[in-house]
C-alpha cells in the first residue's frame, strides 16, 4: 500500500522512515503518536510534522512524502496561519 493511500500519520511516518522515527522527531513515544490516530493530532504538532515531511519530501527528491496541516486537521482553519506567518524572532527553536 502506498504512503498517498494512507491516512496522514501513516504517511508522515512513512515519509520518516518508521513510526518510531515520526515520534522520535516530534520528541513524543510511539503510543503517543497512536492516540493522535483516534483523538486527532494536535494542531500544534501540525506545522512541525509538515516541517518534518517536507524536509524528507526534499531529501528524497519526492514531494508526494509532504503532508500537510490541512491533511493532518482539515477542521482547522489553516488559510488564517499561511496567510500570517509569525515573524522570524518567534518561531519555536528549529523552525
Amino acid at each position: 500500500m502506498s504512503a498517498a493511500a494512507c491516512d496522514p500519520l501513516t504517511k508522515a511516518s512513512a515519509a520518516l522512515g518508521t513510526k518510531k522515527a515520526l515520534a522520535t522527531a516530534l520528541g513524543r513515544s510511539k503510543s503517543v503518536i497512536a492516540q493522535w490516530r483516534k483523538a486527532g493530532v494536535p494542531a500544534d504538532r501540525c506545522l512541525e510534522i509538515e516541517a518534518l515531511t517536507r524536509e524528507a519530501a526534499l531529501e528524497r527528491g519526492d514531494p508526494a512524502l509532504i503532508v500537510t496541516c490541512e491533511q493532518l486537521r482539515p477542521d482547522l482553519g489553516w488559510k488564517v496561519v499561511r496567510e500570517n506567518p509569525l515573524p522570524e524572532a518567534s518561531k519555536p527553536a528549529g523552525s
